[in-house]
């Protein structure tokens, strides 16, 4: 099995690596759940790229290399797959494939100060995915998403955030098809 790089995207922490999985025939049918199947993908594609590491994950659920100096971050939705390999330990990333249901999430990431905004369809994409990538970059270590990380601004390419009353900030990238954030 081999998997498609999409491209690499080099951050001032390390790499971002987007992959498409559906580039190449791979047969899910040979894997007995969608979970191994996606666990494969990375499995192969950090293989290829830093060698044969053990994948393992902490108490909430963040992945890390047993015995490496690399800090990781992993996200896929559907056939799509980021993964950002840093010497940087508190990193995150998140890509979502765009789809017209998100409304019905809304209330899972949109805070109360957020919902006075006007956000278009795709910010409110660009709102969860950072959300996530926040999540992703303090280690789960967030007791309620929507209070605590608070989107404040969206443009050019970058979004401004509160956390624990820091301003902090990240990237994403928008296309038809997905929205991508990373720190």
């Amino acid at each position: 099995m081999r998997t498609e790089l999409i491209r690499k995207i080099k951050t001032n922490k390390g790499y971002v690596y987007l992959i498409d999985s559906d580039l190449y025939n791979i047969d899910r049918n040979q894997f007995r759940s969608k979970k191994d199947f996606q666990a494969q993908v990375v499995r192969l594609f950090l293989t290829a790229k830093i060698g044969d590491h053990v994948l393992n994950h902490n108490d909430s659920g963040a992945p890390f290399l047993v015995d490496s100096n690399y800090h990781l971050s992993i996200s896929h939705c559907d056939h799509l797959f980021a993964i950002y390999l840093s010497s940087f330990e508190f990193i995150g990333v998140d890509i979502e494939v765009i789809k017209k249901d998100i409304q019905k999430i809304i209330p899972y990431f949109i805070n109360q100060q957020e919902r006075n905004t006007n956000w278009t369809f795709e910010q409110l994409y660009i709102i969860w995915c950072t959300k996530e990538a926040v999540y992703k970059s303090k280690k789960g270590n967030i007791q309620d998403l929507a209070a605590e990380v608070t989107v404040k601004s969206i443009a050019n390419n970058e979004v401004i955030y509160t956390f624990k009353n820091q301003v902090e900030k990240l990237t994403y990238e928008i296309t038809d098809n997905w929205v991508l954030t990373y720190n």
